[in-house]
């Protein structure tokens, strides 16, 4: 992997070493949980609309590197244009058998922002505005204090008015998980068309379940290549290697340069915990429900949620918690996942029937939580109404089925 950036051992105020028990009795406005993508953008928020405010992040890796690209889609009126990496007014899917939708939007752009843009930019605005950043370690104990919270980290006592607690439980539950495992490839050639992504190519089904191929062509010979699986379980980085690598083999590109990997796991349809009943402890990010059920997208509700939140503290107020969807939403996305785990061998159909009902900016407002009544109209006369009617029968009967 690509190192991005290993921050500097201390900042320029609240210098801070690891075991440092001169601080222990220091009260900070906000502790951090977790430096991951939630945690991030809102200290570097913070640190751009209140940098006089004491701001600790805590989390248990010892460097950020270059292992991950965030998608969404934009208008041009998001909080991270200055971080897109590469647009894409062109987006197709296809499935195995040849069947292929291109969709051409007027309005909206599939957007890529790489990590190590990300992770600069984050990790540059925090440390000027002099915020604590503890890497290495883990929160071992977090008490409610009468008037503030108490943090056990190492042998450290942190205070803290607020907590913002972003971790991913340990064990999620969920109806499917999202597994994907991918490379960045470089070509001696050019093999890749610039102006169109691969959002859901070759889809198709066999005895693992439904899978796709997922590619974003950075230049006319460099590309991410991902092999994309819907699994009752998070499946490993190893267990994908076979059909990664028979992907890359197909497409011409064993012998292709690699330059990085990537893997994840998206929970869809996750179990999410019950918050905190008080206001001074709250969860954000993916563990907190910040991607989308039926989709596996969170990084623009990420975004949103941490200017609403640092906008909150800025005024005065308190941290805001990671919202939960709209009961509509919630509801219409549990139908879909319910169909889709009784009938796998027609997720297929299903994704080329939405991508054929939709005109491609509906399409991108569907996907960035901004669907019109129409559109949602749209999309349900196009699905196929038995195996939905009987997804909402169980969703109905046995809430999430």
């Amino acid at each position: 992997m690509i190192l991005a950036y290993t921050p500097p051992s201390s900042t320029a105020r609240g210098q801070t070493l690891r075991g440092a028990k001169h601080l222990a009795e220091e009260t900070h406005d906000l502790a951090i949980i977790g430096a991951g993508c939630a945690g991030l953008s809102l200290a570097a928020r913070l640190a751009d609309i209140s940098p006089h405010l004491k701001i600790v992040l805590i989390d248990p890796r010892q460097t950020f590197e270059d292992d991950r690209t965030w998608c969404f889609w934009s208008a041009g009126n998001t909080p991270v244009e200055h971080l897109i990496d590469k647009r894409w007014q062109s987006w197709r899917f296809s499935n195995v058998e040849g069947r292929a939708i291109t969709h051409h939007a007027e309005l909206s752009q599939y957007a890529c922002v790489r990590a190590e843009r990300f992770y600069k930019s984050t990790l540059h605005r925090i440390e000027n505005a002099g915020f604590q950043l503890r890497l290495g370690e883990t929160v071992r104990e977090l008490a409610l204090d009468a008037d503030r919270v108490r943090l056990l980290i190492g042998e450290d006592r942190v205070l803290a008015r607020n907590v913002v607690d972003t971790r991913t439980p340990p064990h999620i539950t969920a109806k499917l998980f999202q597994v994907f495992s991918g490379v960045e490839v470089e070509t001696e050639i050019d093999r890749f068309e610039l102006g169109q992504a691969g959002l859901m190519e070759d889809m198709g089904c066999d005895e693992y379940g439904f899978h796709f191929t997922y590619t974003l062509p950075f230049s006319s010979r460099r590309a991410l290549i991902e092999f994309t699986r819907f699994s009752p379980i998070a499946m490993s980085a190893t267990s994908l290697d076979s059909q990664l690598q028979a992907l890359l083999a197909q497409r011409g590109l064993n012998r292709a340069r690699i330059l990085r990997r990537e893997y994840g796991v998206l929970p869809m349809g996750q179990v999410i915990e019950p918050p905190s009943k008080d206001p001074r402890w709250v969860r954000a990010g993916a563990g907190a429900g910040a991607l989308r059920s039926a989709t596996g997208y969170g990084f623009l509700r990420i975004q949103n949620w941490a200017e609403a939140c640092a906008a909150s503290m800025a005024r005065g107020g308190p941290p805001l918690a990671q919202q939960p969807e709209p009961p509509l939403r919630a509801w219409l996305d549990a139908v879909f996942l319910s169909a889709l785990t009784k009938q796998p061998t027609s997720a297929a159909d299903y994704f080329l029937r939405m991508a054929r009902a939709l005109t491609p900016d509906a399409f991108a407002r569907f996907m960035s939580d901004a669907a019109r009544s129409r559109d949602l109209a749209h999309l349900m006369t196009a699905l196929p109404p038995m195996p939905f009617l009987s997804a909402a029968a169980r969703v109905g009967l046995k809430g999430f089925a």
